[in-house]
């Protein structure tokens, strides 16, 4: 819950991970390529009162365009 940072990297070519639960409230820095390669179809699930900007920190972080941020 008290996760800042996501590193560089960080599940790159994990292409079996399709869902991720992000549970911290403070995180402020994601590294780039962060999610590159990760399943297409994956989503990436976000406390409800930081969708907005968790939505505008995990763009471009390598994850498909199909992967959704919810």
């Amino acid at each position: 819950k008290a996760v800042k940072t996501i590193g560089k990297g960080a599940f790159e070519k994990n292409s079996k991970l399709k869902s991720i639960k992000i549970k911290s409230i403070v995180l402020k820095k994601v590294g780039k390529n962060a999610f590159k390669g990760i399943h297409k179809k994956a989503v990436i699930s976000v406390p409800k009162k930081q969708l907005k900007s968790y939505k505008k920190l995990l763009r471009g972080k390598g994850q498909a365009s199909s992967v959704k941020i919810k």
